[in-house]
């Protein structure tokens, strides 16, 4: 029998220093390195079958591992067990020699963690802050096992609890008449399933602001709706500053001019971690105001600007009550704006017993903004007062604000509660 000399390359390391897949591999390196002394095939065969034995002998496995909740979405119970196997047998329970477990969310961030002696049979039970997670949010469980210098690893995932957002509202629309304006106050609650049930129980207001919008359209018109974004949980808002109120604006003015009235529906829109969901929807009734009701407050704007306009002109020691007489009076519905023909009478001061009696027009805004009294006569009192005191035919006011509403019930339609991811 003749025999060739082959040269071998010696491993850096030794069989066990490798994982599994490594030792495969060199095995297969050696077995085609020492098939190259063989002048047979039989002794080739004999050789190899030898080697896959021994490389086989060390093979870790994690024979169990199930994660299950506890009784509860706060605890995970972890039962897991480590084995060795080979090809001639089954596998043969083992306790590493240190095993890790570890909990991580779905962003990995680190929830748990612990290192101990795991024998075949144990149960863990591991806490979880399932409050602080998302609607369904992944977990990710994570052991490793250690022997010797071989160390194996597997995962398992479970799910946080369903979640939800509750809304408790507080929507003023109108806002002092103007119905491009409103104000709102929302209390958003967490709540989630009760383990086991189909109930809900509250968690709290959440871990940070809440992400959402309102849709305010007139009823039926939905395709005109305007999207205002929430800025906090309370806030006012101007619906004409924001995309669509063109078509918005139309269709209340037309619901007006027909019925003079119109219902605006609003409907709440919020999410914690994904897309916002609708949490509820609320009917607000506007209606337009009466002629009484437009008198009341020309009658208001009046005497509220009667009382400016003489103590503009009054001297050092004031004057008397201001008596404010209207002579008509017109609003313009596109401008908003009142014009007011009014009479100021009044009478002088300590010293001055002398009567006042101004003409003129009083130029405000529904709201009680931008006011402006302009003079166009009186007598000869009042005029020398007015020029005295006065640059030009025009006084600017401060704002007379606005007459005490009536205070009206108006039915609120509620939108049922909905699961928030």
């Amino acid at each position: 029998m003749e025999w060739r000399r082959v040269p071998i390359t010696k491993p850096a390391r030794s069989i066990e220093q490798f994982t599994r897949r490594t030792v495969e591999t060199e095995v297969m390196k050696l077995n085609s390195a020492i098939c190259s002394y063989a002048h047979t095939s039989t002794l080739c065969v004999v050789l190899v079958l030898l080697l896959a034995g021994c490389g086989a002998r060390r093979e870790y496995v994690v024979s169990r591992f199930d994660v299950t909740h506890k009784a509860g979405w706060d605890t995970l119970r972890v039962q897991a067990a480590f084995a060795q196997r080979t090809v001639l047998g089954g596998d043969e329970l083992l306790q590493p020699e240190v095993a890790t477990v570890s909990v991580f969310s779905s962003t990995y961030d680190t929830l748990f963690t612990t290192t101990l002696a795991l024998h075949p049979d144990s149960i863990l039970l591991l806490p979880v802050p399932d409050r602080m997670l998302g609607d369904r949010a992944p977990i990710l469980v994570e052991i490793c096992g250690t022997f010797g210098r071989f160390s194996i690893c597997e995962q398992g995932g479970m799910k946080a609890s369903p979640k939800r957002l509750a809304l408790r509202h507080d929507l003023t629309y109108p806002e002092n008449s103007d119905v491009d304006r409103g104000r709102y106050d929302f209390q958003f609650t967490v709540e989630r399933q009760r383990y086991g049930l189909t109930r809900w129980e509250p968690l709290g207001p959440p871990p940070h602001d809440v992400q959402g919008y309102l849709l305010a359209y007139v009823a039926n018109e939905r395709k005109d709706a305007v999207r205002v974004p929430l800025n906090g949980p309370r806030g006012a808002f101007n619906l004409a500053r924001h995309d669509g109120y063109q078509d918005f604006s139309y269709q209340l003015k037309s619901k007006m001019h027909d019925a003079q009235e119109a219902d605006v529906r609003f409907e709440v829109f919020a999410g914690l971690d994904a897309a916002p969901t609708r949490l509820a929807a609320i009917k607000k009734q506007v209606r337009a105001k009466t002629d009484e009701e437009r008198e009341d407050e020309v009658f208001y704007f009046a005497e509220g600007a009667a009382a400016q306009v003489v103590d503009s002109l009054s001297g050092f020691l004031g004057a008397g009550d201001a008596l404010a007489f209207i002579d008509g009076w017109e609003f313009n519905p596109l401008m908003k704006k009142y014009r007011i023909e009014m009479e100021v009478v009044w009478r002088g001061g300590f010293f001055d017993r002398d009567r006042y009696e101004l003409e003129g027009m009083l130029i405000v805004r529904e709201d009680g903004s931008e006011p402006r009294f302009q003079a166009f006569g009186g007598n000869e009192d009042a005029r020398r007062r007015w020029e005295s005191k006065i640059e030009g035919k025009e006084l600017r006011l401060k704002d007379l604000g606005r007459p005490p509403e009536k205070v009206e019930e108006v039915a609120e339609e509620e939108g049922d509660d909905m699961a928030v991811n």
